[in-house]
């Protein structure tokens, strides 16, 4: 099944906007001055030829120092559901609570170990020092294309048809883990199930593949990115 990123210009500086105001790393608010798109493109440097639709560090060689990820958990907090423009769609998935958010978090959270090994740079450590980099994903924004368990009646469980499950906005924080200084942000999107072909089986557990094969694109994007801008120029 093919992954279609999906992303425009548009939302570039929005994204890095929103992934400075609120960084919420075990509870602990890292403050931050309130940036503006000015700020941004003063204290940032756009990566050109990123994995990324948005990566961007507060210099081209901010990595270099870290060698270890104090990975912090997936949030949902401040995740925004966009209208689909079908209410029975809409309603199914507003009618999560936040803990029931926890089930896609999760799923990203158990999955990081296996792209961070210890025989790697990189590697993953419950330690802070002044090698060590803080990263967090957050989902942002998800379009829902499909109901949220699949479910309409009995007649139609499993046969909606839908360009792909939903679409969904990412932002990653790295921070600092001894300063807490943000060093640097990114942001993505992907459809999740799209392709060129419809998606028909659209219950719980289908959906749910979907989002762990978006979560292995954005992590091996994010392997990728981090050794590419850490590797000494040739």
């Amino acid at each position: 099944m093919e992954y279609r990123i999906m992303f425009n210009s548009r939302y570039s500086v929005r994204a890095l906007i929103s992934a400075l105001l609120v960084l919420m790393f075990n509870g602990l608010a890292f403050a931050q001055e309130p940036p503006t798109s000015e700020t941004i493109t003063h204290k940032f440097v756009k990566i050109n030829n990123s994995k990324f639709n948005v990566f961007a560090l507060k210099s081209k060689d901010a990595l270099n120092k870290y060698s270890k990820i104090y990975y912090v958990p997936m949030s949902s907090k401040n995740l925004v559901l966009k209208r689909s423009g079908d209410r029975d769609i809409d309603r199914s998935w507003k009618k999560l609570k936040p803990e029931d958010w926890l089930e896609f978090t999760s799923a990203f959270d158990v999955m990081v170990p296996n792209y961070f090994p210890k025989d790697k740079n990189f590697s993953l450590t419950d330690k802070i020092g002044p090698d060590v980099l803080a990263v967090q994903f957050r989902l942002v924004e998800y379009t829902p294309r499909v109901l949220q368990r699949g479910e309409m009646d009995l007649g139609t469980i499993g046969t909606q048809e839908a360009r792909s499950y939903g679409e969904l906005l990412i932002m990653i924080s790295l921070v600092d883990s001894v300063t807490h200084e943000t060093i640097g942000i990114a942001s993505d999107g992907i459809a999740i199930g799209g392709g060129t072909g419809l998606v028909k089986n659209s219950n719980a557990a289908s959906q749910m593949v979907g989002w762990q094969r978006a979560y292995e694109i954005w992590l091996n994007k994010f392997r990728e990115q981090l050794d590419s801008s850490t590797e000494s120029p040739k």
